[in-house]
């Protein structure tokens, strides 16, 4: 059960957005809810391979404490607006340089069941936070569900998308999304196989993971899409704005790179272009 959930605050405009769902998640199951409020402070690391002045090293110091009272009067007005929330809260500050801010925070949502954020790409939000959502992704063994900028609605998870693809992370996002497709009126399973992977499996996918879900009490059905030679995040598009589901659940895929996780294609597209809140896992 979504029990424990935790969500990114940061002083934007966003956080209402990302409190919002994390109410209407939390509703069904009663659960706790963590705001992690991450401020951050001037990188001081690259001091050590200069010959900084002592003017270099004041201004610093004057930008770390702009950042520190600017952060005492976020933290202040969040602890006055959770509370508001019809949900059991609690709200936590961290404080450091980025690297260090998403290493913290990576290990924080390991004591929780899910961790909800801001999607990172795409033109609104040009980046800001992506690479925590990496750090927390491949690192944390929590999902994460991603809130579009400017997401208004609100409410319990009725209906889901279920992006399947027969892998490793797409069974683990199913894994972490169980509790809400039990809970959810309708789960819609999209294969995004390429077809003539699909036309030799015959489907065969499809009709074990509908199984499996139905062995769970949950209502399920297979979605086709027909919309051949076109990007797998086009195709899962395409049936959710078909359906409007409250959520889409898909596996997190990426590669590593000197021990840097790289967020796969199909992946970075839905984090760039979707209008609906995804549940990752990997």
């Amino acid at each position: 059960m979504f029990k424990d959930i935790m969500v990114h605050l940061d002083g934007s405009a966003e956080d209402e957005s990302r409190l919002s769902f994390a109410e209407g998640l939390a509703q069904p199951f009663e659960g706790h809810i963590t705001g992690v409020f991450t401020n951050l402070l001037p990188d001081s690391a690259w001091l050590g391979a200069t010959d900084a002045s002592g003017t270099v090293v004041q201004v610093l110091i004057e930008m770390e404490d702009r950042a520190r009272t600017e952060g005492d009067r976020i933290f202040a007005h969040l602890a006055e607006r959770l509370p508001r929330l019809a949900a059991v809260t609690e709200l936590r500050r961290l404080e450091a340089g980025v690297y260090q801010i998403e290493q913290d925070v990576t290990a924080l949502v390991r004591s929780s069941d899910v961790f909800i954020m801001t999607r990172p790409l795409g033109p609104e939000t040009n980046g800001r936070w992506a690479d925590m959502l990496e750090a927390v992704l491949f690192d944390s063994g929590r999902a994460v569900i991603a809130v579009p900028p400017g997401y208004k609605k609100s409410g319990p998870i009725r209906k889901l998308l279920l992006a399947w693809q027969d892998s490793r992370e797409a069974a683990r996002a199913v894994s972490e999304a169980l509790p809400l497709i039990h809970k959810a009126d309708m789960t819609r399973i999209v294969i995004i196989e390429d077809e003539k992977k699909r036309m030799a499996a015959h489907e065969a996918p499809a009709g074990d993971i509908a199984r499996h879900l139905h062995r769970h009490g949950a209502a399920v059905e297979i979605m086709p899409v027909d919309l051949p030679g076109r990007p797998v995040s086009e195709r899962i598009l395409k049936a959710a704005h078909e359906w409007a589901p409250d959520l889409i659940v898909m596996g997190g895929y990426g590669h590593s790179r000197f021990r840097e996780w790289i967020l796969g294609g199909t992946t970075r597209d839905m984090l760039m272009h979707s209008d609906i809140p995804l549940l990752i896992a990997h």
